[in-house]
C-alpha cells in the first residue's frame, strides 16, 4: 500500500478526533481533516453568514471535556468550534452537535451549539453538567463517518459519571421511536378522556387493552438495550484481554463498526488479532487502528 499519509499525521489526526470512517478513502479523509482544522478560521470570519447567530468561540470548556475523552475515547479535538446559544433548543435541551456540508458533495464537518447558561455556568437542570454534555456530544462529532445505530449512544453515553445514565441513557435510538412512543400514551390518554366524558364506560373498558401497545414498546426498548449492553461489555473484555489494558480497549472500540462490535464479543483473542491482520491493509481506518492499538503485534505497513 503506497501512503501519502505518514503513519505520524494519522496518529495525530486520530488524537484529535479526526478517524476515517468505514468507507473513507485516504483522500477523502485528508479534505475532511483538512476543513475539520479550518472550520474555526471560516466560521469567526463567516463572511457567508453561515449560521444563524453571533459568532464566539469558546475553548476552556471544550478542553475541560477532554479529561473525560481523551483517557476514554482516546481524543482531543481542539480544531472543533464550540458557541453558546439558545438557537432552537427546547428548554429541556442542553445543547447539540451540528454535523453539516458546505456543499452537497463536500465533507461532513461539525460544530458544537450549547444553552447561553453554559457560557458561566458548570451546570443545567441539575442534570446536565456541562463538560459531560460537551464530552457526549464530542463523542458523536469523532464518529462523525460512522453510520452506525446500535452502539453510537452507548459510546456517547459511557461519558457520564453516572452508572445509571450509562446504562438506560441509550435506551431510545432514534427521535422516530420517542414519537412513536409519546404518540401512542397520547392518544390512549385522549381514547380515555373521550369515553370518560362521554360516560361511554363499556367503551372504556374495552379499549384497556390498548394500554399494553406502550407498556410493550418500553419492554421492546429495554430488552434490546440490555442485549446491546451485554453484547458491548463482552467485546470490550475481550478487546482488554487481547490488548492488555483497559484503556486501549476503550480506545479501539470507540473506532470499531457494529458488526465489529458483534465479531468481537465472539472472539476469542487470536480471533481478534487474525482480524486485525487482514483488515490492516483493507482500510485507512484499519490502517489506524492497527497502527495505534496493534504496533506490538503487527510490523509496520509498508
Amino acid at each position: 500500500m503506497n501512503n501519502t499519509l505518514s503513519d505520524t499525521t494519522l496518529l495525530a489526526y486520530n488524537s484529535e478526533g479526526l478517524i476515517p470512517g468505514p468507507d473513507e478513502d485516504e483522500e477523502a479523509f485528508l479534505k475532511r481533516a483538512q476543513e475539520c482544522l479550518g472550520l474555526k478560521s471560516l466560521l469567526k470570519n463567516d463572511e457567508n453568514h453561515l449560521l444563524p447567530f453571533k459568532v464566539e468561540l469558546f475553548q476552556k470548556p471544550l478542553e475541560e471535556a477532554c479529561a473525560i475523552t481523551t483517557p476514554l475515547l482516546g481524543v482531543c479535538p481542539v480544531w472543533l468550534p464550540l458557541f453558546f446559544s439558545n438557537y432552537q433548543l427546547t428548554p429541556w435541551h442542553g445543547g447539540c452537535a451540528w454535523i453539516f456540508q458546505l456543499q452537497d458533495v463536500g465533507p461532513r464537518l461539525a460544530f458544537l451549539q450549547l444553552r447561553k447558561r453554559f457560557a458561566t455556568q458548570t451546570s443545567y437542570l441539575k442534570i446536565y453538567k456541562r463538560d459531560e454534555l460537551i464530552a457526549h456530544e464530542v463523542a458523536h462529532v469523532g464518529r462523525m463517518m460512522f453510520d452506525e445505530n446500535s452502539y453510537e449512544e452507548i459510546l456517547a453515553y459511557r461519558t457520564s459519571s453516572s452508572s445509571w445514565s450509562r446504562w438506560i441513557g441509550p435506551l431510545v435510538q432514534s427521535a422516530f421511536e420517542a414519537g412513536l412512543f409519546i404518540l401512542a400514551i397520547m392518544l390512549i390518554l385522549l381514547l380515555d378522556l373521550y369515553f370518560l366524558m362521554t360516560e361511554n364506560h363499556e367503551a372504556y373498558f374495552s379499549m384497556m387493552p390498548l394500554k399494553l401497545i406502550p407498556a410493550g414498546l418500553l419492554i421492546l426498548a429495554v430488552g434490546r438495550l440490555w442485549y446491546r449492553q451485554h453484547t458491548f461489555k463482552k467485546a470490550l473484555s475481550n478487546l482488554q484481554q487481547t490488548l492488555g489494558g483497559l484503556e486501549t480497549a476503550n480506545h479501539m472500540i470507540y473506532r470499531l463498526t457494529d458488526k465489529e462490535i458483534n465479531l468481537f464479543a465472539s472472539s476469542s483473542s487470536d480471533g481478534i488479532l487474525e482480524y486485525a491482520q487482514a483488515q490492516k491493509t483493507k482500510s485507512l481506518r484499519w490502517r489506524l487502528i492497527a497502527l495505534a492499538y496493534f504496533s506490538d503485534y503487527f510490523s509496520p505497513i509498508i
